[in-house]
């Protein structure tokens, strides 16, 4: 008998899934752009440096856990501080 195995979908798809969330395909350099790599919290510049405390990261205004959706309209450029700082808030 053979078993089929199933690709398990990460948790914030399958919540996006249960609750019939809009998403669309993200180009984060296109955000990061139309931010001008500004962080929309702190307002101090971005860098695409991994680790670093103003490494730049997307943040969703309203997080997916309170109802937002993962859309252009929703993202935007935040320094990875700031977004740890604001967690789901």
């Amino acid at each position: 008998m053979e078993k089929r195995i199933r690709k398990r979908s990460t948790r914030a798809t399958r919540r996006e899934r249960e609750r019939q969330a809009v998403k669309q395909k993200i180009v984060r350099d296109a955000i990061f752009i139309r931010d001008k790599w500004r962080c929309h919290i702190c307002k101090q510049q971005v860098r695409d440096i991994p680790n670093h405390p103003r490494e730049a990261t997307l943040d969703h205004v309203i997080p997916l856990s309170k109802g937002g959706s993962h859309t252009y309209k929703n993202l935007k450029t935040c320094c990875r501080k700031c977004n740890n700082d604001k967690g789901d808030k």
